[in-house]
């Protein structure tokens, strides 16, 4: 893969044949150029202004959407986070259940944020980062099939059940997540 990439990069700065026809031909006499302004509050600003051109969701939208993930998360469906960690903390002391969703919260976060992304980001952008990813996603297919990407998180999964087990291992509770299996 590194060596597609390197190739791929390679491509890209090479010269084509027209330009490499016109190595020999001189710069034209008396052109100047403006030298550009690269201060840093000017790449400063440009970067900020393209950010904010096709920013997913502004400020207010992202505290709604904490406000409904929270709501989601709460058992009485409060809007206010500090109330629902309280609550989630009180419960990991008390050994508790206080009916605290936290799974229910993010995805009702993630959701709406989603939901605002789609709607703020021009298509133009979207049908490209879906492009990209489906590039990628071949990509990877091609380079790594599914026996061999199963093999890797077989190890990965070895490989932390193996330091959980350790008597180094300063973990109170191991993660159980997973059915560990070959």
């Amino acid at each position: 893969m590194a060596g597609d990439a390197a190739q791929k990069a390679a491509n890209k700065v090479n010269p084509s044949e027209d330009e490499l026809n016109q190595i020999d031909k001189p710069a034209e006499d008396n052109t100047w150029h403006d030298v550009p302004d690269l201060s840093r509050d000017n790449l400063k600003n440009q970067a900020r202004s393209k950010f904010n051109e096709q920013k997913p969701f502004n400020r207010e939208q992202a505290k709604g959407a904490l406000g409904d993930a929270t709501q989601a998360a709460h058992p009485s469906g409060s809007r206010d986070p500090a109330d629902a960690a309280d609550l989630a903390r009180r419960d990991q002391q008390t050994g508790g259940n206080s009916g605290v969703d936290a799974t229910k919260g993010a995805m009702e976060g993630a959701d709406r944020l989603q939901q605002h992304a789609r709607e703020n980001v021009p298509q133009e952008t979207q049908d490209r980062a879906r492009e990209a990813r489906e590039r990628t996603n071949n990509y990877m297919k091609e380079k790594l099939p599914k026996e061999r990407r199963e093999q890797g998180i077989y190890r990965l999964k070895k490989m932390i059940v193996e330091i959980q087990g350790h008597q180094d291992c300063m973990l109170t509770m191991p993660y159980q997540g997973f059915a560990f299996s070959r």
